[in-house]
C-alpha cells in the first residue's frame, strides 16, 4: 500500500514535468534553413521519419522551414514557401532563431510572385537570359516565391526570395501576387501609410493576395478592394 502511495504522486509530478516541457518547446515558433552538400541540392520531404517512408515532398538547399517537432536525427517541418509538411534528416537541416526572418515570413520586396507549375514534382529552369537558349542557373519547384525585377516579351526576370540568386523564367510559369491572411484587425489604406484614407477594415484571418511589398507597407487585393496595409499584420500562406 505504502509503494501505491509513493508511486502515484511521482507519476503525477512526471506528468507535469511533460507538460511543462512541452510548453516551453511550444512557446516560441523554431525555424531553420535547408543546407545540402551541393549549392543546388534537394532533400526529400517524407511521410514518416525515416528514409524508406514515402517521400511528400522536396526542399531546396536554402529553403526556410517551421521546426514543428525536434527531434535527435529527423525534424518534422513545414516549408515556409509552399506550407508542404514532412520529415527532414537532420543533416540536411541547419536549426536557427526562433523567429521568423521577416515580419512577414517572406524574405521578399518589390513586386512578388510565384511558381506555378502543372504538376506538384515539376520544376522550372533559371535562365541566364530570356530565352530557352540562354544556359540554365537552377531549377526551382512550385511555390517557390519570386521578386519580378524585369519583362522581357514571355519572360520574367526574377530573384529567388531570400537569395542572391537572379535570372529569367517563362512567364507561363509564373502567378504574379502571393497568398497572405491578415494577423489582426488592420486598415486597408489608399497609400503606404497612416496619412491615407481608410478604404475598409479587414478582420483577422481575412484572404489577401499580395502584389508588392515595401519596407514597411504592402500593396494588396481583399474583397475586390486594392489598397495597402502594414507588414506588421499579416503573414504569407
Amino acid at each position: 500500500m505504502m509503494r501505491m502511495k509513493l508511486f502515484v504522486p511521482a507519476l503525477v509530478l512526471s506528468a507535469l514535468m511533460l507538460v511543462m516541457t512541452t510548453g516551453s518547446a511550444m512557446a516560441d515558433a523554431l525555424y531553420g534553413v535547408i543546407t545540402t552538400p551541393s549549392r543546388d541540392g534537394s532533400v526529400n520531404l517524407r511521410a514518416k521519419a525515416g528514409v524508406t517512408q514515402s517521400i511528400v515532398g522536396w526542399g531546396k538547399n536554402g529553403d526556410e522551414v517551421e521546426i514543428l517537432y525536434k527531434g535527435n536525427t529527423w525534424h518534422r517541418v513545414r516549408l515556409i514557401k509552399n506550407g508542404r509538411v514532412g520529415w527532414v534528416y537532420g543533416r540536411y537541416l541547419k536549426i536557427g532563431s526562433t523567429s521568423a526572418s521577416t515580419t512577414t515570413g517572406a524574405q521578399v520586396s518589390g513586386t512578388v510572385g510565384q511558381i506555378m507549375t502543372k504538376y506538384p514534382s515539376s520544376t522550372v529552369n533559371l535562365r541566364s537570359g530570356p530565352s530557352s537558349d540562354y544556359s540554365i542557373l537552377g531549377e526551382y519547384g512550385r511555390g517557390t516565391r519570386l521578386e519580378i525585377l524585369d519583362s522581357s516579351a514571355n519572360w520574367y526576370k526574377v530573384q529567388i526570395a531570400g537569395s542572391s540568386r537572379e535570372g529569367w523564367m517563362s512567364k507561363n510559369y509564373i502567378s504574379l501576387g502571393l497568398s497572405a491572411r491578415t494577423t489582426g484587425r488592420v486598415n486597408l489604406r489608399r497609400g503606404s501609410g497612416t496619412g491615407y484614407a481608410v478604404i475598409k477594415t479587414l478582420p483577422n484571418g481575412q484572404s489577401l493576395t499580395v502584389t508588392w511589398v515595401g519596407d514597411t507597407w504592402s500593396k494588396v487585393q481583399a474583397d475586390g478592394y486594392t489598397g495597402y496595409i502594414s507588414n506588421k499584420y499579416y503573414s504569407f500562406r
